[in-house]
């Protein structure tokens, strides 16, 4: 920027009044350049830089000229850097910078003086990053250039001469980045090399939002450390003072006017109106006086909006998460038989083949969108409900993608009623801005990869709990209609006597054509028999053409009950959603995702509340028994009457009283589930009243997928019980994190089955909307990846934090922006924060173990130590002296030697050198002589031949000591263990443990034990954590039931105790349940747990549910499929003693990582 540009700030002559000319012709002069650079055009539309817009709107040449000539431009626009114009080169020659002005920042270090520790390195960076392109090319040049000449070569406009300079104040911008950078990089005090002003702040910030701190109690905080810290530190004494010292590290929120009864947004070209142009109701509430003296209107109704756009660009404007954003495209590593993320899926495909430009770039972002309300209060007897739009970006790897530091909050939209069909109102302002960003995009700076570049986004669904689903999508949930994929050719039924819509008898025609169920006119009554084929899934295209000629009722809450013509009888559509106006939304596979939360939870309230017969809460009362007669169904369960009063049979699924009781103890006192795997269920269980209640979503989530299944069996009669199991087990499933395609296609066809089967056990009041649904969900499995990245829990932790945050009641709304405001920066902030520091980007994960968690004499990551060494456990509770007997020792220090890779091939020629001279001996001689001599000759070898050995085998081959330490606890692979004497009094239950079988990952191949003891093994330098425990025997002991994949063990049938040692890092921990029913007393139910934080696959198959045709017969004979032996000659019998004195040929490499096995376990992610 070489000339004069004070004319933009002198638009009229103070004389006349009108436009000055050198404004006029500036203004040209500016709309030429901005529109000649081409890598910033869009459609012929740039940033309009007036007043009003301040660069948040793009507009043609003609309107921006208008606006500048009639508004005139936004403050301290100097240099175009929006309009592809470059920063001055040097903090010293911004416009306007005053001699006093420049010396006052010479100090400032642009490569940071004190960044050779963490904190300071990591905020001067922040500010670099953050604030580019302010700091990129301020660094690149020299500091004695300080300053610029304005006007020609002769003289300037304000007749200055040619060798006279002209010193300016620096834009807005630019004095943001300089005073953080001064903050970043000088130090807290005099001589303090550890923080800076800035690091301190930054960490108070984040403690005040992860902690949900009050605004005084922070101010009393920094007040405190603003007093005890030596010298003059100039730390903020409020919280005021904070947020203005990290404002430059915020994101821009705007507050929109809207209607009060939710008719239009006063935004745009209605900016200044003051009445709705709909209802016209006024837009403020009264007068107020301001500071001045002047009145100031307030708004009834503000939505708060916060871009998305910044949000986007700063995620890759910073280095630490710039490089994951492309991991969809180069970290993920997919199949095409195998599904662990929504870039695996077809959705994410068809984005890419159907817009191959969009694809090219490997940054442009997938977004997802959320919605729900909340009420605030703490007292729900006062109604209010607040509508955030969360935004969740897809292009991240599974262990970030839906985390909270990765989801944006896009607006806010205020109470104290539902937005209901009018929330495209509120919706404008975003579905303006995700256009602007597929059709024009947003230049953007690549920190990772240091490159600019045009960003564009696409938004590939909404997710929503049903309610809501009709909101967004405009098909209304509600209804005989209600079902969004069936559309009008999924009618459901009104119950007669029920007064409500159900599904039952429609999933039939799911079947397969042949199938007998269709030709079942006994079980279904009056619906007879079933010809019609499933209903095909309409695409966007045709959905959007079925709506034309519909009109539809304006928006606003007068206009609410309002319906177009035919609603309810051919369609149920409430409004043209507004997302349809996205030019690729017609040609997405799904647009709106079913909420698999949600659909489960109604789901167990169904069958959980009908068999424990819940009264009020029941599916089987005397209205759906009515029902039946009315539908020829089950004439054993008609109402009868007799001596005057009507009677109700009891139904077979319906249990007892004496089991109610007794089921209801054995959750309260006698379930117990490992640490983190979720809630004490058994404080939901009233055993006075024998009642449950205030069970969470989570808690619905566990009980139907592995108790529920425990609880029933022995109850109920074994073909209603297979098939509930068979619904659990669905669910278990289709909540896995990596689906098997061919599994999820089984599915399909399963699902039907079993909903059929339920059809012919439960009454038709049984089958609302939710169990309908479960027939769309492994479709949607198929077509949009795994459930965990479309479904509520996420958000519902989201939404209870901003509860939360709702400090200030008279203002609700906007104390939650604000806080969560605080919480953007302080996220931020968090990436630059040392790793050592818990925080929610980089947390303290529940039963990890960290390096620097662990103890002296603990387990760690010594690059020198052989891997059998390597792996993290962290011990603890009470440590006692132990004494090994020799038998112990022997077997503890074998089970070692055969279990460490460095070993093996010794031990490989062991074996050979045994067949050599004893060439009659099998493979279980070899096996057994190993067992019992190869530690011996191991020993004598290393010191015979100590140059075939290294130093660290050396120390290996060297016997553990005698003397060892005991714990009653331990933390390895993200579990915590407990031995079954320190935890039998403890509420949770860590003393399962599980070593995998070989073979099949169904569970019946695996040893399963109970932990005795944790013993630290002393080797020379080095420790090992060995579990000591009880084994049940796999060959009798275990058995599989296939149809609802329960494995169970006899825990009577134990093994020999002759070798019951394994390392800490081969446990995997599982829990037992006893069954409630006597029957089954002998028998535990097992259930494999897996770490919360580790991502992997748990593809599990998917087995064809049985047919059932008399759900009345007798109680059948459990299948009982016994487990095979794990084929390892290390756990057979060894007793056998040989010495082989011959000298090993192989030299190995001490530094030879472990080879582990990952986990085919099946159970969900829980959260």
């Amino acid at each position: 920027m070489a000339e004069n540009r004070d004319w933009m700030y002198k638009r009229r002559s103070r004389t006349s009044g009108n436009l000055n000319y050198e404004f006029v012709e500036g203004v040209k002069h500016f709309l030429d350049f901005a529109f000649s650079i081409s890598e910033i055009q869009g459609e012929n539309m740039v940033k309009c830089p007036c007043k009003k817009c301040k660069l948040r709107k793009y507009y043609d040449r003609d309107t921006i000229e208008t606006h500048l000539c009639n508004r005139g431009f936004t403050e301290n626009y100097y240099t175009w850097v929006c309009h592809g114009e470059e920063l001055p080169i040097n903090p010293n020659i911004c416009r306007g910078y005053a001699p006093s002005d420049v010396e006052s920042y010479e100090h400032v270090s642009l490569s940071g003086s004190y960044t050779e520790h963490n904190n300071l390195l990591g905020c001067t960076q922040m500010v670099r990053e953050v604030m580019y392109p302010f700091s990129t090319n301020t660094e690149n040049e020299t500091n004695d250039f300080n300053m610029f000449h304005c006007g020609d070569e002769e003289n300037d406009d304000n007749g200055l001469e040619t060798n006279e300079m002209v010193y300016q104040n620096p834009n807005e911008n630019a004095r943001e980045f300089y005073n953080l950078l001064e903050d970043a990089s000088a130090p807290l005090y005099d001589g303090c090399t550890d923080h800076s002003r800035l690091s301190v702040v930054s960490e108070l910030l984040s403690v005040k939002s992860q902690y949900n701190m009050s605004d005084a109690c922070f101010d009393k905080v920094a007040s405190l450390v603003e007093r005890i810290v030596p010298g003059d530190n100039k730390l903020p004494k409020s919280l005021y003072h904070a947020k203005k010292m990290v404002d430059g590290l915020g994101l821009p929120y705007y507050k929109i006017d809207a209607c009060e009864n939710n008719c239009m947004l006063f935004d745009g070209d209605d900016t200044d109106l003051a009445y709705c142009k709909s209802c016209g109701s006024c837009r403020y509430v009264e007068d107020t006086m301001d500071q001045g003296g002047k009145r100031k209107a307030v708004a009834k109704k503000v939505l708060r909006y916060l871009p998305i756009t910044e949000r986007l660009k700063r995620m890759y404007m910073s280095s630490k998460t710039s490089k994951f954003m492309t991991w969809h495209k180069q970290g993920a590593s997919s199949t095409h038989t195998t599904i662990s993320h929504p870039c695996h899926s077809e959705a994410w495909k068809h984005v890419d083949q159907t817009y191959p430009s969009f694809a090219l770039e490997c940054r442009n972002v997938r977004l997802g969108l959320c919605t729900d309300g909340f009420n605030p209060n703490s007292d729900f007897s006062n109604p209010y409900s607040i509508w955030p739009v969360f935004i969740a970006v897809y292009n991240l790897p599974p262990d970030l993608c839906m985390k909270e530091p990765y989801i944006f909050m896009a607006m806010l939209i205020p109470g104290p009623r539902s937005p209901g069909r009018n929330i495209d109102v509120f919706l404008r302002p975003l579905i303006d801005e995700l256009n602007m960003l597929w059709n024009v995009g947003v230049e953007t700076w690549d920190a990772y990869r240091k490159q600019n570049f045009m960003l564009r986004a696409c938004l590939l669904w909404t997710i929503s709990d049903f309610p809501a689903y009709g909101m967004l999508s405009g098909w209304s949930t509600h209804g005989r209609l209600a079902c969004p994929y069936c559309l009008g050719e999924g009618v459901g039924h009104q119950l007669k006597f029920g007064k409500k819509p159900c599904w039952w008898g429609c999933h039939r025609r799911f079947l397969g054509y042949g199938h007998a169920f269709r030709r079942d006119t006994q079980s279904w009554g009056v619906l007879g028999s079933e010809r019609r084929r499933p209903p095909p899934i309409k695409s966007g295209v045709e959905i959007l053409r079925s709506m034309e000629g519909i009109i539809f009722p304006p928006f606003g809450s007068q206009y609410d009950n309002l319906r177009a013509d035919g609603f309810g009888r051919t369609h149920n559509w409430i409004k043209r959603s507004i997302f349809w106006e996205l030019p690729y939304w017609e040609h997405l596979l799904v647009r709106h995702n079913l909420d698999v939360m949600h659909i489960e939870k109604n789901c167990f309230d169904n069958v959980f509340n009908t068999v424990m017969d819940v009264k009020g809460k029941t599916k089987d009362n005397s209205n759906s028994r009515r029902d039946m007669e009315n539908m020829n169904i089950r004439k054993e369960l008609h109402l009868y009457d007799r001596n005057m009063a009507t009677y109700q049979p009891k139904a077979s699924y319906v249990l007892d009283r004496p089991s109610i009781i007794n089921i209801c103890h054995w959750l309260k006192h006698e379930v117990k589930l490992p640490d983190g795997y979720s809630s004490n269920i058994g404080h939901c269980v009233n055993t006075i009243t024998n009642t449950f209640y205030s069970m969470k979503s989570h808690d619905c989530h566990v009980f139907m997928q592995r108790l529920l299944p425990i609880t029933l069996r022995g109850y109920l009669r074994s073909p209603i019980w297979v098939t509930i199991s068979e619904f659990c087990k669905f669910f278990r499933l289709i909540c896995a994190k990596e689906l098997c395609i061919a599994d999820i296609e089984k599915m399909e066809d399963a699902i039907a089955v079993t909903l059929c089967k339920l059809e012919k056990i439960f009454p038709p009041s049984f089958f609302d909307s939710m169990e309908h649904l479960t027939i769309h969900l492994p479709w949607e499995l198929k077509i949009c990846g795994p459930v965990q990245f479309r479904w509520m829990y996420p958000f519902e932790r989201l939404m209870k934090k901003l509860k939360e945050k709702a400090k200030n009641k008279q203002f609700l709304e906007g104390s939650i922006v604000e806080k969560f405001w605080v919480q953007e920066v302080a996220l931020f902030c968090e990436h630059y924060f040392d790793d050592n520091l818990g925080t929610r980007i980089n947390p303290h994960v529940r039963n990890e173990v960290r390096p620097n968690m662990l103890n002296v004499g603990e387990t760690s990551n010594d690059i020198d130590s052989l891997s059998i060494f390597k792996h993290p456990v962290r011990n603890f509770s009470r440590v006692k002296n132990h004494v090994l007997t020799d038998e112990d020792l022997h077997h503890v220090h074998s089970y070692v030697l055969f279990n460490s890779p460095e070993v093996q091939p010794y031990i490989e020629q062991y074996e050979c050198l045994l067949r050599q001279s004893s060439p009659t001996l099998n493979d279980s001689g070899v096996a057994e002589q190993r067992m019992t001599h190869f530690a011996t000759w191991f020993e004598l070898m290393a010191q015979q031949y100590p140059q075939s050995f290294t130093k660290q085998l050396i120390e290996l081959s060297q016997w553990p000591k005698k003397k060892c330490k005991a714990y009653g606890g331990s933390y390895v692979n993200g579990f915590k263990f407990h031995t079954k004497m320190n935890g039998e009094v403890k509420r949770t239950a860590n003393w399962g443990i599980c070593v995998l079988g070989e073979t099949s990952g169904d569970g019946r191949y695996d040893f399963y034990g109970i932990l005795d003891d944790i013993i630290e093994l002393r080797y020379k330098n080095n420790e090992v954590t060995i579990f000591k425990g009880t084994w049940f025997d796999p060959t009798n002991g275990v058995r599989l039931h296939k149809p609802s994949g329960v494995v169970d063990i006899r825990h009577t049938s134990r093994l020999h105790p002759e070798d019951p040692f394994i390392l800490a890092s081969q446990a995997q921990q599982v829990y037992y349940v006893k069954y409630p029913t006597e029957g089954l007393s002998d028998w535990l139910a097992v259930i494999k747990t897996k770490p919360r934080h580790i991502i992997q696959g748990d593809i599990d198959t998917y087995d064809e549910p049985e047919d059932i045709i008399d759900v009345d017969a007798d109680q059948e004979d459990f299948i009982v499929e016994d487990g095979g032996v794990f084929d390892d000659p290390d756990l057979e019998g060894r007793d056998l003693l040989l010495h082989v004195g011959i000298a090993p040929e192989i030299v190995v490499d001490g530094d030879e990582d472990e080879n582990s096995e990952d986990s085919e376990e099946d159970i969900p992610n829980y959260i």
